[in-house]
């Protein structure tokens, strides 16, 4: 199997504008789509879209048969994708997703266009045959009137054999070289597409890796996103903003993966990998946190963070409401403004790019109703993503073995990462070579001088359900429900060597639809959403013996679902399956913790602080 890049290039004859969805300057109208480094650029959506009409035109011409340079039906669907069926009668297919195969980048000018003018147009009154009142447009082109530029962007797919990747080359050219025009305003002549050119194609066998003698069982990788991506946070309903996640989560990391040896399976390329399909529900993968500087990963700000007096302090290890300096502590719900706590744990500030998107209907050539909806997407500006690989649950024997093929996959880089489906490269770094911010370093009491340990989730995790033991969590309970349900779980997990003292914690709901048809068949007679822990949770214990073997189990393999999870929710009681009926299990980045922060003891406030009574601090 091969990883196959195609160079293309499109020359197209001005003016033309690719237009953006992001305002520009005062007074215009229509501005032209950029890049983060401000060059003008054809979205690879718009490429897509055009292909996919043109094949469609070159099928519907075609009665007699198909030349080979032109695509069938079930190839249009499997090089562009297809929607998802959205049936909910359990049919073949029903919510699964369904990956394109082509990948395309975003298209850039070559160079610059010296004389960008503003283009101005105007709507005349047919019935006085003037100027309509208030119909005068603003347009500035990426290329004006008359020149001739060039787009450079590119095709990645997977091949098995360069004959393949040859003939699907061949009708990318034929659908591309069918089009028309490029951009807005194709129908009064803008954007005329004049030529259509491939550079030879560069070809990347993926095979698994032979050397691995100066690795270790737990990989550091190094993600770099090509170009803006997408990893829709909680959806909410009817609302058609898809909002980015910062961090690339594990499950994406593995999804990705599974559906590379998917396709290598339908080459007939499996036997290479066999060992890694078979135990890649046994590997965990980190989510991959942004970072900067000097590969410093970021850990998540506990939510015993407080502000006081312009001071970052530390609430966990106080023992009970206070004031500090006679002023109340604010945590985060009542920050105007994070940067500085989220500097100090190592969180690089990333800017966001919105792109809006809509179908477009084949017969009136318009936007189809509907179809409309926004990506607010990462612009990885020169940051990397940082994760960890842990192969620690694969069978001793078998280890090598998947280690050498997961190297060898992950180093092809992750094809169709997102909603974007994006393309990111990775490295395989040293071990060690991914560290905490300096600036949190320090050292918190020796396990014989304190007993106290504080966990803070790293990213969310799925410990609660409706149900827990005795106690039921719905719209009703509060804290004393909450304390009791989090003391059940965690005397579960920890086999009693940590007993909750207290805890700073917030929860949210994850379901809907796709996560109800997907996992949630067996959850019960009704519809419950998952109710998981938010990243950042902290949870001060007291400690007894054997915690430390328990803690650092948590540090490899994540925190386990609880009982009272996998029982209720109806997920596979055998972890190597789990993958099938929950998507928040460890092995897909959940749960994972910080034990005992320095910055906790650090940042304690040392004096100035005063207890107050639950009864006072509420009257006052």
């Amino acid at each position: 199997m091969y990883k196959v890049i195609i160079p293309i290039k499109l020359k197209v004859r001005g003016p033309f504008i690719s237009q953006s969805t992001v305002p520009g300057s005062y007074a215009l109208d229509a501005v032209q789509a950029l890049d983060s480094a401000g060059r003008p650029i054809i979205p690879g959506t718009e490429i897509v879209g055009r292909l996919r009409q043109a094949w469609e035109e070159l099928l519907s011409a075609c009665r007699d048969g198909l030349p080979d340079s032109i695509c069938s039906r079930e190839e249009i669907e499997e090089f562009l994708g297809r929607s998802s069926s959205s049936e909910t009668g359990g049919g073949k297919g029903a919510f699964r997703p369904v990956r394109k195969r082509l990948f395309f980048s975003d298209f850039v000018l070559a160079r610059p266009s010296p004389d960008r003018k503003v283009r101005y147009r105007i709507k005349i009154d047919p019935e006085r045959g003037a100027v309509e009142g208030q119909a005068l447009a603003a347009i500035e082109p990426a290329v004006a009137s008359g020149r001739e530029e060039s787009f450079l962007g590119r095709v990645t797919f997977l091949s098995w054999s360069r004959k393949e990747a040859e003939a699907i080359e061949k009708k990318v050219l034929t659908g591309l070289r069918w089009t028309e025009s490029l951009g807005a305003f194709g129908s009064i002549g803008f954007g005329r597409l004049l030529q259509v050119e491939s550079c030879p194609m560069e070809t990347h066998e993926i095979k698994p890796e032979e050397d691995l003698t100066c690795l270790d069982d737990t990989l550091e990788l190094c993600i770099t996103p090509l170009s803006p991506f997408c990893i829709a946070r909680r959806h909410m309903a009817e609302n058609n903003l898809f909002e980015s996640l910062e961090h690339i989560p594990g499950n994406a990391i593995i999804g990705t993966l599974a559906e590379t040896l998917d396709a290598l399976e339908a080459a007939g390329e499996n036997g290479a990998f066999a060992a890694l399909k078979e135990n890649l529900s046994k590997v965990r993968a980190l989510h991959a946190f942004p970072a900067k500087d000097c590969f410093e990963r970021p850990v998540t700000p506990p939510l015993s963070v407080i502000k006081a007096g312009g001071d970052i302090l530390d609430a966990a290890l106080l023992e009970g409401p206070c004031l500090i300096n006679g002023q109340a502590p604010e945590f985060s719900v009542d920050w105007k403004d994070s940067s500085d706590v989220r500097d100090l744990f190592g969180w690089p500030g990333l800017r966001r790019e919105l792109r809006v998107r809509t179908a477009i209907d084949a017969e009136s050539r318009r936007s189809a109703k509907g179809q409309l909806f926004s990506y607010e997407m990462i612009v990885p500006g020169g940051a990397s993503w940082l994760t960890r690989v842990y192969f620690d649950q694969v069978e001793g024997d078998r280890r090598e073995e998947v280690k050498r093929q997961f190297v060898g996959l992950i180093r092809a880089g992750l094809l169709g990462l997102g909603k974007t489906k994006t393309i990111a490269d990775v490295r395989v770094l040293l071990p060690g070579s991914i560290t905490m911010p300096r600036r949190l370093e320090g050292a918190c009491p020796a396990p014989s001088a304190s007993s106290v340990v504080i966990i803070t989730l790293q990213t969310p995790a799925l410990l609660l359900s409706p149900a827990v033991g005795e106690t039921r969590l719905d719209e009703y309970a509060g804290h004393k429900e909450l304390m009791e349900a989090y003391r059940q779980v965690w005397d579960e997990l920890s086999g009693r060597t940590l007993r909750l003292r207290r805890f700073f914690t917030r929860q949210f709901l994850s379901g809907g639809p796709y996560q109800y048809h997907r996992f949630m068949k067996k959850a019960g007679d009704g519809y419950y959403p998952w109710i998981m822990t938010e990243a950042g949770s902290v949870f001060v214990f007291d400690s007894r013996d054997g915690w430390k073997d328990k803690v650092k189990e948590w540090e490899s393999s994540g925190l386990p679902l609880p009982a009272n999870v996998i029982s209720f929710y109806g997920i596979n009681g055998d972890w190597r399956d789990q993958w099938k009926s929950c998507p928040f299990i460890p092995q897909n980045g959940f749960g994972e913790i910080a034990c005992n922060l320095g910055f906790h003891w650090m940042a304690r406030p040392a004096e100035g602080y005063e207890a107050v009574t639950g009864e006072e601090f509420w009257h006052e």
